[in-house]
């Protein structure tokens, strides 16, 4: 009887490998399914964003004229170009006052003495821009970090400087003045 059992246990295991190895190849036979899906959101272009910091006005202080064209030394300031994405930021400086003066920059006082000054502008890779008035170029932004609550220096901000011509013996005293504005947008 035990070998009777013997033989009906192995007949089983057989059966179960002769089924077990024909199941694969029945279902290598059939043609088998599935799916995926794909998908794709597409947003927005991002707006850039663009933000002047820090730029605080600039004052020469009294001069005492000479004999002879006394020089004024350059006044400066450093401030923040920041921009939301990459790229540069066009930069663009307007007088608001005295619109007759031409392509350059002077102060006025009162509307007949004019004193004429140039701008430069310096990024933060030190490469310098001379300012033509009206006359927009691109600038690169300033470096991360740099917020105009303190005073940024040439590695992170750019640097505004401001130089009067030399101003001539016998020009009229008072006080020499007038408003820029500076215009900013993303560069593409």
């Amino acid at each position: 009887m035990m070998h009777h059992s013997l033989l009906r246990r192995v007949a089983s295991l057989l059966a179960l490998a002769a089924l077990s190895s024909t199941a694969p190849a029945r279902a290598q036979s059939q043609p088998a399914y599935d799916d995926f899906e794909v998908t794709l959101t597409i947003l927005p272009p991002v707006a850039s964003e663009v933000e002047l910091l820090g730029l605080n006005d600039i004052a020469f202080g009294p001069v005492a004229l000479g004999s002879a064209d006394t020089i004024v030394p350059a006044q400066s300031d450093h401030f923040c170009l920041n921009r939301t994405t990459p790229g540069n930021v066009l930069v663009k400086f307007e007088q608001l006052t005295d619109a007759d003066s031409g392509p350059g920059f002077r102060m006025a006082k009162g509307g007949e003495d004019y004193l004429p000054f140039a701008i430069r502008l310096t990024d933060p890779a030190g490469v310098d821009w001379p300012i033509e008035r009206g006359v927009q170029f691109p600038t690169p932004r300033s470096a991360e970090g740099c917020d105009g609550t303190t005073a940024p220096n040439a590695s992170t901000g750019h640097q505004i400087a401001v130089t009067p011509a030399p101003i001539p013996a016998g020009t009229p005293d008072g006080l020499y003045s007038t408003t820029i504005q500076i215009t900013i947008a993303p560069a593409g």
